[in-house]
């Protein structure tokens, strides 16, 4: 997402330019990505609900793509816009949340 990306999107336009309504862009039309939601669980809370497998690579041998080398020298290119769009990565593991009702 590039701000100011509004050359790619025109407002449409319903009936003449008198009587016709224009409809404005919405704000991921207008570069503005949706805000990124991180979710994930802490160590202690993953042993407590008995899902200690949640985070864990699921190795197919059928999609061994994630393990090319073209993969990782794209995604070294492109690394200064991987972290433009999603700069923060939290540490979910040594999360915990101590307290009472």
């Amino acid at each position: 997402y590039r701000v100011g990306s509004e050359f790619w999107y025109q407002q449409e336009q319903f009936g003449d330019d008198m009587k016709g309504i224009h409809m404005t862009l919405s704000q991921t039309q207008r570069g503005y990505p949706p805000p990124i939601e991180h979710v994930g669980l802490s160590n202690i809370v993953k042993e407590e609900k008995g899902c200690d497998w949640i985070g864990k690579e699921n190795i197919d041998v059928n999609n061994r793509w994630h393990k090319s080398e073209f993969l990782n020298q794209r995604k070294n290119q492109l690394q200064s816009y991987i972290d433009e769009l999603k700069p923060w990565r939290p540490d979910f593991d040594s999360l915990q949340i101590i307290g009472t009702n």
